[in-house]
């Protein structure tokens, strides 16, 4: 299973087809180069799958079946090309210094929260610095956080993280451009202090 995680391992054994339909998937086949999809209490590789795949489950204990039934759409509009998802998924979290891991997986994010780059959007113009490495936590805090800057207007503050500064471009005010929040590049922003 080298450099797969088992939300991966699962989408293998799936096979899911073009649309992310897979066949229904039971945990009984979840045997040899599945076993470590097994699980005995709480499933937490389905993680891995929120937010790339819709999916059902059913039953309980051995009994227990999953079918991928598509691609969640606000994922699908996020197309992310395969060799710059690869090489970042490669690297350290930025914001932990963390490893991928079959215990930690690492997301490649779109530096721009608000989705709102049309190049970092069309896979034919991608760069590889549209794209950062997070673990999922910390993706999920930075989801959460952009969130709130795109209702109030507000650009995360850095100073909750215990920095000096809030921001190292512009001020905490969105003003077109998500540069200089932490979350758009945690890396530059440690080096800047």
């Amino acid at each position: 299973m080298k450099n797969k995680t088992l939300s991966e391992l699962f989408i293998e054994l799936a096979s899911p087809d073009e649309n992310g339909v897979s066949r229904v998937c039971s945990k009984t086949e979840f045997v040899n180069e599945y076993s470590d999809l097994y699980f005995t209490n709480g499933c937490n590789w389905m993680r891995g799958l929120k937010g790339k795949y819709k999916y059902q489950t059913s039953g309980k204990q051995n009994n227990w079946t999953i079918q991928l039934i598509g691609i969640d759409d606000e994922y699908s509009n996020r197309s992310i090309r395969k060799d710059i998802l690869m090489e970042i998924k490669s690297q350290k979290c930025s914001h932990t210094g963390f490893s991928r891991t079959t215990q930690n997986d690492i997301e490649c994010d779109h530096r721009n929260g608000r989705y709102n780059d049309i190049n970092a959007l069309d896979p034919s113009k991608q760069k590889v610095e549209d794209f950062q490495p997070l673990c999922r936590q910390a993706n999920l805090q930075k989801r959460s956080d952009c969130k709130s800057c795109l209702l109030t207007g507000n650009r995360f503050d850095a100073k909750s993280l215990g920095y000096s500064k809030s921001v190292i471009k512009g001020t905490l005010k969105y003003e077109g451009d998500c540069d200089g929040c932490y979350w758009f590049n945690p890396l530059e922003f440690k080096k800047s202090l």
